[in-house]
């Protein structure tokens, strides 16, 4: 059976042959997302005897599994020799998080016979379920780990072309049609941020959204609105919020207190995972992605907090007034070629194409979904010269 391992989860390896599972586990995954009682040991205590550590080391690599599963990141846990205690401890720690739990169990075949009939004894409780975790037999299952922000060559090598997909902001009607769009035509898929926040169905939409980019269907740029609501989450739990709350932050403030703490946690850690798999700015080809402005600094190959911060907020100039008023000035610079795709400021009932100074293009996508408005997207194609070029708009 093929099955998909997503961007934020958990798997727990099991197998008593430690170089066919170790070696499994390095082929498939990146080092990053692997933890080991072995590495643990070595960061520890500088080598890899684990006698004297006893308990203290499965506390340690838990500990680091949970942190590293609020941080919206995918774990692999490569402790074989797990108490079944310990084991449906981890795949609860998974369960409180809101991501799927796998149990990957790896050939055993050249392992001592006493390890193999522990083994046999541990596969035999966990094919038994435990109500968490999915079983994968990498000696009959194919699984495909799934690998975040692929290049235009990954892209149109699986891909058809790219869907890009305006604020959304909590309209579920009109997220389900856009992807449904997008699935048909074998499309990738961009969020271009604000997904949350104004419309009834915030939290599911965020749901929706999390499981296409942790499938690996597509992928989300950082809007304003969920770098609100993340904030607005770590000042809460620290008991002191500080932050100022909109309009429509509100929507999705008080959908979260109306949940029960267990849905409510579990939400929260799906949001934390997708907010965490998220880019201000990204570059596919000849198309910059970002939520609300790209930084003339960009273009000049600099990175830094100024170029984020154009990204996620816009830049803004002073009117006569004295008020801030959105700008796209920084249109201008996009150099010739290129192709930059926002969100953010509303521009009416339709997507906006503007070419800045240098030949270069921004198209405004944000068409008031949420607000009373209709979600936009658009539809991108890679022609001949190499060059990714917008075939059509769509309204949902």
């Amino acid at each position: 059976m093929h099955k998909i391992i997503p961007l934020h989860s958990l798997v727990i390896a099991v197998g008593p042959n430690n170089e066919t599972r170790e070696n499994l586990i390095r082929e498939v995954f990146p080092e990053h997302e692997i933890i080991s009682a072995p590495s643990m040991c070595e960061r520890l205590v500088g080598h890899q005897r684990m006698t004297a550590l006893g308990g203290h080391l499965f506390a340690e690599m838990r500990r680091f599994a949970e942190l590293k599963l609020k941080l919206g990141s995918r774990v692999i846990f490569d402790a074989p020799n797990l108490k079944k205690s310990d084991r449906l401890a981890l795949a609860k720690m998974g369960e409180r998080f809101g991501v799927p739990v796998f149990y990957l169990i790896c050939d055993p075949t050249g392992a001592p016979s006493f390890a193999i009939d522990a083994f046999e004894a541990t596969q035999a409780d966990l094919r038994k379920g435990d109500g968490v975790a999915e079983i994968i037999d990498t000696r009959i299952d194919t699984f495909v780990p799934i690998l975040s922000r692929p290049s235009l060559e990954q892209i149109f090598s699986r891909w058809s072309g790219i869907t890009v997909i305006g604020d959304v902001h909590g309209k579920m009607q009109g997220l389900l049609a856009a992807l449904s769009w997008a699935r048909r035509r074998n499309h990738y898929i961009v969020f271009l941020g604000d997904v949350i926040d104004y419309g009834r169905d915030t939290l599911a939409v965020a749901d929706e959204v999390y499981r296409v980019v942790t499938r690996g269907e597509g992928e989300i740029i950082l809007g304003n609105h969920e770098r609100k609501i993340m904030r607005w989450i770590e000042q809460r739990d620290s008991g002191v919020v500080r932050i100022r709350i909109g309009e429509g932050n509100r929507v999705t403030i008080q959908a979260l207190q109306e949940l029960g703490a267990i849905a409510r946690s579990q939400w929260e850690g799906r949001f934390r995972g997708l907010v965490m798999l998220s880019e201000p700015i990204r570059r596919i080809g000849n198309v910059v992605f970002s939520h609300a402005a790209v930084h003339p600094d960009y273009w000049k190959g600099q990175t830094g907090v100024e170029i984020e911060r154009w990204a996620t907020l816009g830049n803004y100039i002073q009117d006569e007034k004295g008020n801030p008023q959105p700008s796209t000035e920084w249109v201008d610079a996009i150099p010739e070629g290129m192709v930059s795709f926002v969100g953010h400021q509303c521009v009416g009932d339709h997507p906006i194409s503007i070419k800045g100074r240098r030949g270069g293009q921004a198209v405004f996508l944000d068409t008031g979904s949420g607000k009373g408005g209709n979600l936009s997207s658009a539809d991108l194609k890679l022609t001949e010269d190499g060059a990714m070029r917008v075939i059509n708009y769509n309204r949902h």
